[in-house]
């Protein structure tokens, strides 16, 4: 794997501080795969206690494959410059760089669309990400509507939508659509 450097991000100047994705795809020589997944879990190690970072999800090749696919979530766009910047990330992705060759550029992403960059390569197409949000969405509002309404129900309305609202957008972001897009990655990219 190449040392991926600083790109400059492919969003908006107004989402500068919304949470960013960053996606490294990486295939390992033959012979070094062993090496390279013991730095690889020193570099999400790092990664992962850098401020800001909100999660790292290594996508790995099946037993006979090389090519490792790994998302850096960041907070904000200044975090993952600041983690890219770092000594720490120098000295791991150093490390790791005679083992593995960049397959493609890093890729950055910000909101909702980096839900559904898994292997670097563009967005999906509107069509196929609105139903797989949909999907997403439905047993969260389900839930939201028949547990967490009359648990809440005691409270004021704008506590009550506002906490509602938190949990939704924290099991969607961290727990359902990465999930899915794992699930669905061939269908939303045909």
């Amino acid at each position: 794997m190449t040392a991926p450097g600083p790109t400059e991000p492919r969003d908006e100047p107004g989402r500068l501080h919304q949470p960013v994705v960053t996606t490294l795809h990486s295939r390992v020589r033959p012979g070094d795969r062993h090496a390279y997944e013991r730095l690889l879990h020193d570099l999400i190690g790092a990664a992962t206690g850098h401020p800001g970072a909100l999660d790292a999800t290594v996508l790995r090749p099946g037993p006979s494959g090389r090519d490792y696919i790994v998302r850096f979530s960041f907070a904000s766009q200044p975090e993952l410059e600041a983690w890219l910047h770092s000594a720490e990330y120098r000295d791991r992705s150093d490390a790791i760089a005679p083992l593995a060759e960049r397959v493609r550029a890093p890729v950055r992403r910000v909101g909702p669309e980096a839900w559904f960059d898994l292997d670097n390569v563009d967005a999906p197409a509107p069509h196929r990400m609105a139903p797989l949000v949909w999907l997403g969405i439905f047993p969260i509002a389900l839930l939201s509507s028949t547990v967490f309404r009359p648990a809440l129900l005691h409270l004021p309305v704008l506590p009550r939508v506002m906490l509602s609202a938190a949990v939704q957008v924290v099991l969607l972001t961290w727990v359902i659509m990465p999930t899915l897009t794992r699930l669905f990655r061939r269908w939303l990219h045909h």
